[in-house]
């Protein structure tokens, strides 16, 4: 009766105190599996769980456009093959456009695909220098020089894959891919300045530039490939971004049905060339994680 009573009472104790170390344990399991710090610690418990997070964010940025021509055009022609050239003289990486958008980026592991759709204003420049001299006295002459900026407008969509350098904190990326832009306007202004020496005094004149919309000389898609080197930084569960891309065009950015259409530059002599874009990018990002790992919010970077 006795063995009977104290096994009946060790059982009583037993079940007693058994849901607590049952509740003890799952707690125990529950933090472990959602600390951040402890899944930092210990990845090959998380698995593929850290190796993939998606980054939502904002990007602004400047750029620098090269306009590289291939087949010139003008409605000037010289008189004689010594009188001077009438072809543009472009001006290269010398015009600073803007570029504002957002970045979506998925990571596995060391690898990520961004799409990065933006806003973008690329801006390249063009002279024309022309000379008329006086058949009878030789030191009348006139010099016109026609300075034209192109303003070009773009909604853009860029899709890139990102190779990270894996680091705790600062993590350097290559990138490539290739974008595709459809033109939303386009405009061109138009300064004229020259020197007089036919009306008897060397006399230098410049005139009010004038503004021309230009979107139908323009082709309405732009595309071309990327490459660009850059550098994540984590600053808790907010990532800053450092890119600098170069942009690769690969058709033509004339409209070629339309290169003589507006009269008011044709007139001046100025017609577009055949010529495709390239383009030096800087941007500045800050990107937000997708998924957290747990309610203190800490993030799976």
């Amino acid at each position: 009766m006795n063995k009977k009573f104290i096994i009946g009472i060790l059982i009583l104790i037993y079940l007693v105190n058994f849901p607590d170390e049952i509740l003890a344990q799952k707690k125990k399991n529950r933090n472990k599996f959602y600390s951040g710090n402890e899944l930092k610690g210990n990845r090959k418990e998380s698995g593929s769980f850290l190796s993939k997070q998606g980054w939502l964010g904002l990007k602004l940025g400047i750029n620098l456009t090269q306009a590289v021509p291939e087949n010139r055009y003008s409605t000037f022609s010289p008189i004689q093959p010594s009188e001077r050239n009438t072809d543009k003289q472009y001006e290269n990486f010398n015009q600073v456009g803007i570029q504002a958008g957002i970045e979506l980026t998925y990571r596995i592991k060391f690898f990520a695909i961004s799409l990065q759709p933006n806003f973008r204003r690329q801006i390249f420049s063009y002279r024309n220098d022309y000379l008329w001299n006086d058949t009878e006295i030789i030191d009348n002459t006139l010099e016109l020089t026609y300075y034209q900026e192109q303003y070009l407008d773009y909604v853009d969509l860029p899709l890139t894959i990102k190779i990270e350098y894996p680091s705790r904190t600062f993590k350097p990326f290559i990138e490539l891919g290739g974008y595709y832009g459809w033109l939303v306007d386009a405009n061109k202004r138009v300064s004229v300045s020259g020197v007089d020496r036919a009306s008897g005094s060397n006399r230098y004149f410049e005139r009010e530039s004038i503004s021309v919309g230009a979107k139908d000389l323009y082709a309405r898609f732009s595309a071309g490939l990327i490459g660009g080197i850059g550098v994540n930084y984590d600053a808790g569960n907010i990532r800053l971004s450092l890119d600098v891309k170069y942009r690769y065009g690969l058709n033509n950015i004339a409209n070629e049905e339309n290169r003589y259409r507006d009269t008011r530059l044709a007139g001046i002599g100025d017609v577009t060339d055949d010529f495709t874009m390239n383009n030096i990018e800087i941007n500045l990002g800050i990107l937000f994680p997708m998924r957290f790992l747990s309610k203190d919010y800490a993030a799976t970077d």
